[in-house]
């Protein structure tokens, strides 16, 4: 009987399960006959017959013309060439195929108009595209960012948009981060691109679980778990006014009650 990891290779080359076993079967038996080949892979008589043309025409087993009919395989280095070869045509067809759909895609949108987006809420996953999000926004800031963030996301996030955050500094952005932190947690090793005139940072012993951005009072970003890793929690956006009020009366009242932090640990 064949072991499943010869199956599983032959399954990842393109072959079916069954496929793969009567393929083994045959290779460990040199000819069978197709009554042979159900006993010796456990597959139905009926089912050998059904199976048997595709892998003829996959060019990996002969058919030999005697009575019984016979069948021999291919031997297992060249099928496994042959496969790999099958599966390097496919993939280069489904490349093309993809850069075709890509390219229609790109035409289409040329000659439509998209209906304006006017959402005010939307929940943004916790991947690429809030990173994307994050960083669309930071770019477009003419005046004030403010931020209430962890101790642990600190690192990552000015790792993350280092380049964006040195142009808005440039523009004379004003940053101001609150860090959220326990009593007994120290901050250490604050990146040297933040000691600059522009950027004001407080630090809270206040138990605050809301962890956000805002940039020019117009857009705010909450995110929704408290993770050490900003790719780890989904995010609430809006531009809604009202939620953007109250955030930033919230962002101005810890303000207020955090402490300036003076001493850098680089």
């Amino acid at each position: 009987m064949q072991t499943s990891e010869e199956v599983q290779t032959l399954m990842q080359l393109g072959l079916t399960s069954c496929q793969a076993r009567i393929y083994i079967a045959l290779t460990k038996s040199g000819m069978l006959t197709a009554k042979e080949l159900s006993e010796r892979s456990g597959i139905t008589k009926q089912d050998v017959y059904r199976i048997i043309p595709s892998l003829h025409e996959k060019g990996l087993i002969e058919k030999i013309l005697q009575n019984p009919v016979k069948y021999r395989p291919l031997s297992i280095s060249r099928a496994v060439a042959s496969l790999l070869d099958q599966r390097k045509q496919e993939t280069t067809a489904l490349k093309n195929k993809t850069i075709n759909l890509i390219r229609k895609a790109e035409l289409n949108n040329k000659k439509t108009t998209l209906p304006k987006d006017d959402s005010n809420f939307i929940i943004i996953p916790p991947n690429e595209l809030l990173i994307n999000k994050l960083a669309n926004s930071i770019k477009k800031v003419d005046n004030q960012i403010d931020v209430v963030t962890s101790v642990s996301r600190l690192g990552e996030a000015t790792d993350i948009f280092k380049t964006i955050i040195k142009k808005s500094l440039k523009k004379k952005v004003n940053i101001r981060l609150i860090l959220v932190q326990d009593k007994q947690q120290s901050i250490q090793n604050i990146p040297q691109m933040l000691m600059n005139d522009n950027i004001e940072i407080k630090h809270s012993f206040q138990d605050s679980r809301t962890l956000m951005a805002i940039y020019d009072k117009k857009e705010v970003y909450i995110f929704t778990k408290e993770t050490k890793k900003i790719k780890e929690s989904p995010a609430l956006w809006s531009k809604a006014p009202a939620l953007v009020n109250l955030a930033q009366q919230n962002f101005e009242t810890l303000w207020k009650k955090s402490k300036k932090y003076t001493t850098f640990a680089i």
